[in-house]
């Protein structure tokens, strides 16, 4: 079976691409998840940044479903955004794709002046440790407007299990304590469902 770490060539992507939802069939559940926390923001056209896009399988679920909405892509793999980048072709201007390095600085002068949501699927396990994780919840948590939406979707583990091979995965509890101290409101865990979790914060709101 091959792996993301094994992808060389576009066919590589093509094949990859169509066994995830093989792999993880709870994905179409937590993708329709995230569309309906995006639908549900109170922004008339909300621009919504996805950290790790991949194939765009997300971006183009979210593009037809939500038609007022911007979508902004970064992710490291040019592999991956040539395959998102013949996806998501139909929506024309609404969708902007870059290739970044998202434990870089470099990203952060390439995003929209203002970011309504900040959404991630099975991606930031992959940055690091959870120092890495600790940095986008701070960098989420600054680039917000009032009252927007950070929501990451990604693989979790059970409370005091960590996996040396797998630092960047956390505990559902662990992650919402990182979101607390960021001083994000309403934070929650949206939905849990089998390897996955939705872990969820808003920017406080301006006080009138």
């Amino acid at each position: 079976m091959i792996t993301f770490r094994d992808l060389r060539t576009q066919a590589d992507v093509v094949e990859w691409t169509a066994g995830l939802q093989t792999r993880y069939p709870e994905r179409i559940q937590v993708m329709q998840h995230i569309i309906a926390q995006l639908k549900a923001l109170p922004f008339p056209a909300p621009q919504v940044v996805e950290l790790g896009p991949g194939p765009g399988l997300l971006a183009e679920l979210l593009l037809r479903d939500l038609p007022h909405i911007s979508y902004t892509g970064l992710d490291s793999s040019s592999l991956l955004l040539t395959y998102a980048r013949g996806q998501l072709a139909a929506f024309g201007r609404r969708a902007r794709l870059i290739q970044v390095d998202l434990n870089g600085e470099a990203w952060l002068a390439q995003l929209p002046a203002e970011i309504h949501a900040i959404i991630s699927l099975q991606a930031l396990h992959d940055l690091g440790d959870e120092s890495h994780i600790v940095r986008i919840y701070g960098l989420a948590r600054r680039l917000l407007v009032p009252g927007g939406l950070l929501l990451n979707a990604d693989f979790v583990v059970p409370p005091g299990q960590d996996n040396p091979e797998q630092p960047g995965r956390r505990s559902i509890p662990r992650h919402l304590e990182l979101l607390q101290g960021h001083g994000f409101e309403r934070v929650a865990c949206s939905l849990e469902i089998g390897q996955f979790a939705c872990l969820l914060g808003f920017a406080p709101a301006l006080v009138p």
